[in-house]
């Protein structure tokens, strides 16, 4: 059973909704970490904003579903230029957010910027994914079987 993209796209929304919602409702935070992994590792910072936690992995669900939403609409199969996109969208986002730690959240706020971080490295499934569907599809690519015919015909005779 494949899910639709329609789906995934609700999905995300419901997703950058949620984590909106969690944020409004935990109110403001003001968090100073060094780096994205501090504040997984740290369990008073996770036990002190329980909810803001959990919007930062909701929220950054929803970027790494809309990110591979995207990539994937963009172009059919190209599984390998996908997984370099995702690669290097990965690595400017990881740098976006180390750089946002550094300078103290000067444009995104601390729960942006940890959520941008993580769904960067989440991306890495993603890359992971689209590899092994290049290699697959590499394998199972069917030669010399011709397109199929296109329909100019009306809509209602099949």
């Amino acid at each position: 059973m494949r899910i639709q993209k329609e789906v995934w796209l609700v999905v995300a929304a419901v997703g950058f909704l949620l984590a909106w919602l969690i944020d409004r409702l935990a109110g403001p935070v003001s968090i100073t970490v060094g780096s994205p992994i501090v504040f997984l590792k740290s369990n008073a910072l996770l036990s002190r904003y329980p909810f803001t936690a959990t919007a930062i992995i909701i929220r950054s669900i929803a970027l790494f579903i809309s990110t591979m939403l995207l990539v994937t609409s963009i172009m059919e199969r190209k599984y390998f230029t996908k997984a370099i996109i995702l690669f290097f969208v990965g690595a400017l986002a990881e740098f976006y957010a180390i750089q946002q730690l550094a300078n103290g959240f000067a444009l995104t706020s601390a729960q942006w910027t940890l959520s941008i971080a993580y769904g960067s490295l989440s991306l890495a499934v993603g890359i992971i994914w689209m590899v092994l569907m290049g290699i697959w599809s590499a394998f199972n690519e069917e030669k010399g079987v011709p397109p199929p015919p296109e329909n100019s015909g009306s809509v209602l005779t099949p």
